[in-house]
Formats: structure tokens, C-alpha cells, sequence
């Protein structure tokens, strides 16, 4: 459902999605990246609530845009980086929507993951 609303609303992009993936990164100007379902072993446990769905927008070859949603609890993150742009927010079930710190535009020598 997910890679048939990215296909009709942006026909030229390209996609990858773990369920199409065959070894071959898309090369394009725009490429989404889709992973439907984050943390499949907490997806099973009745107990869990830790999986997500996440998609991501590549412009370039820069991350430029995504979303992930826990779908169990209706929190979302969303967050933009394009150009001297880098917003995020945390949006709670109830949709009260906080600005979050996002990465700054350059961080060295590190790398970053969270």
C-alpha cells in the first residue's frame, strides 16, 4: 500500500523497499526508502510495543525528508533536512506536536547514529 501511494503521487521516483530489494540501490534524484515494519520479533510478542514503519526520501543522495510511526502507541517523529533546514518534531497520539532538537548541518569527523 505504501509503495503504491509513493508510485502515484511521485511516478518518477525511484524506491526501495525491503521487499523489492535485489542487491541494486536505485540511482535517481529522488529515491524513498521504505521499511513497513521496523522490529518484526516485537511485531509478533503481544507484549511489544517496539516496531515501526519508516520512510525516508533521499534528494540527491542526501536524506532529506522522513517519518517513522509507532503504530501500537499513534506516536510519530518527522523531520526535514533540506538545505539550512533541519527541523524535527514528535507528534503524540493526540496529535500535540513538539519541535525536537535535529542534527547540526555539520558534525565533523563523527558519525552520528540514533
Amino acid at each position: 500500500m505504501i509503495r503504491e501511494h509513493i508510485k502515484n503521487a511521485f511516478p518518477e521516483d525511484k524506491l526501495l523497499t525491503e521487499e523489492t530489494f535485489d542487491g541494486t540501490i536505485p540511482v535517481g534524484s529522488r529515491v524513498w526508502m521504505v521499511d513497513p515494519l521496523d522490529g518484526t520479533k516485537c511485531y509478533v510478542d503481544p507484549d511489544s510495543t517496539d516496531f515501526c514503519v519508516m520512510i525516508g526520501l533521499c534528494i540527491n543522495g542526501s536524506p532529506s525528508l522522513g517519518v517513522v510511526l509507532e503504530p501500537a502507541t499513534g506516536v510519530r517523529w518527522k523531520g526535514i533536512c533540506i538545505g539550512n533546514v533541519r527541523r524535527a518534531w514528535r507528534v503524540e497520539a493526540d496529535g500535540m506536536e513538539v519541535e525536537i532538537s535535529a542534527l547540526p548541518p555539520k558534525i565533523g569527523p563523527l558519525l552520528r547514529f540514533t
